[in-house]
């Protein structure tokens, strides 16, 4: 009956969207019992903020040599929060007053933490007693396992009393940070 492709136009796109951030979410804070290992369980807590809801200056400082040598000179080691916590971050400033983000907001420059890349990921958790809302670390050693295809299976008979058509889709997918060290991150109080 549909004028367009209701697979294509609609359903394929929520699907890939919905797993998306499904993913995400998995891969930043995933238990690694019956789902991924996430990168705030497969890493290390650096240490323990004195707030429960607020980061200082200092405690970004401390997060980022906590992080080993080796590890924070590679091309991959960056900074990873959302983006709640990089609106708060961006406003702390040393004991100058000069604002310790890197890069100009006005020009499109991408914005960096102590000369490294800050990567904006809504699953990261928010500053709050207990969570873990920063990850400075060398994302090389979170591998992910993610198969391409997925399955969908369309189900008629469930939904037939409401003349409806139902979609179920599967699909795979595991992480694992190989090397707990090179993911440091800060709890909250």
């Amino acid at each position: 009956d549909s004028r367009f492709d209701v697979w294509k136009e609609i359903i394929q796109p929520d699907f890939a969207q919905a797993y998306a951030a499904r993913e995400n979410a998995a891969f930043a804070t995933g238990t690694g019992s019956g789902q991924p290992q996430g990168i705030t369980v497969g890493g290390t807590s650096a240490f323990t903020a004195a707030s429960g809801s607020a980061i200082t200056s200092d405690e970004i400082i401390r997060l980022y040599f906590a992080l080993n040598h080796l590890y924070r000179e590679l091309p991959s080691a960056n900074w990873m929060m959302q983006d709640a916590t990089f609106y708060n971050l961006r406003k702390l400033k040393d004991g100058e007053g000069n604002y310790i983000f890197g890069g100009d907001l006005t020009k499109g420059e991408p914005a960096t933490l102590l000369g490294k890349p800050v990567i904006i990921n809504p699953s990261m958790p928010a500053m709050t007693t207990g969570l873990k809302p920063i990850v400075f670390g060398a994302f090389e050693y979170l591998v992910i396992a993610d198969r391409q295809d997925f399955m969908v299976k369309r189900a008629e008979e469930l939904y037939i009393l409401n003349g409806q058509v139902g979609f179920f889709g599967f699909k795979r997918f595991d992480a694992r940070v190989t090397l707990a060290a090179t993911m440091q991150f800060i709890t909250m109080a």
